[in-house]
């Protein structure tokens, strides 16, 4: 849940500049790519999830910390799913036969879909 692309580290720059064509520099692709300003009234239900690659503090938990803030805020209901406590890179959940969280977060996806579909 990348919600700002100024806090996105090298790896997540250098994919947002080969996706978008532009990198860090060109401030008017990031202010529109920043989410925050699209979630100011409603939205829909949402699950939310992030590694904890980068640590605690990386980019990937930061944002989603700060969308599950702002989802409750505005009144959305959403689900939030992380595990900064264990060693789970991004992409963790493709383990769900092997890896108790990634069987977690499937878990709650499916039951978060059921509730909201």
């Amino acid at each position: 849940a990348c919600m700002d692309p100024t806090t996105f580290d090298w790896k997540l720059s250098a994919m947002l500049g080969c996706f978008m064509g532009s990198g860090r520099d060109d401030k008017e692709t990031m202010a529109l790519l920043n989410a925050r300003q699209f979630l100011k009234d409603r939205f829909i239900p949402c699950w939310i999830n992030a590694s904890n690659e980068g640590g605690p503090n990386g980019s990937f938990l930061t944002e989603a910390r700060e969308m599950e803030q702002l989802m409750k805020k505005i009144g959305v209901d959403c689900d939030a799913v992380w595990f900064p406590d264990a060693d789970l890179p991004h992409g963790y959940m493709d383990n769900y036969e092997t890896d108790p969280q990634a069987r977690e977060a499937i878990d709650r996806l499916t039951s978060f879909l059921k509730a909201h579909l």
